[in-house]
């Protein structure tokens, strides 16, 4: 009777320890999930910005490029390029939503 008895518990131990050694890798992959998706996210954004922000660049150096040539100095150009980007953050932080 004994010996049923601690068969039973040691059984149920295995068990219950196998439980908490599957539910700790459920955790541990659930958590790997989120944390490659969140990553994913991140990188995908900073690419996203760094690509917008190369745009912008080269928008400006063919807008100071055009405006010289437009008004035969360079200065000038890139001058009134400058107060372009600068009048247009302006406007942003003026009508964005506080």
């Amino acid at each position: 009777m004994e010996d049923n008895f601690s068969n039973y518990f040691s059984e149920t131990g295995k068990v219950a320890r196998e439980y908490v050694e599957t539910r700790l890798d459920l955790i541990k992959l659930q958590a790997a999930g989120k944390l490659s998706r969140a990553l994913g996210l991140f990188f995908s954004l900073v690419m996203a910005f760094l690509l917008f922000f190369l745009a912008i660049v080269f928008l400006g150096m063919v807008m100071g490029f055009w405006i010289g040539e437009m008004t035969n100095s360079f200065a000038t150009g890139f001058g009134c390029a400058a107060g372009m980007f600068i009048l247009l953050l302006i406007l942003i932080l003026a009508f964005r939503k506080v």
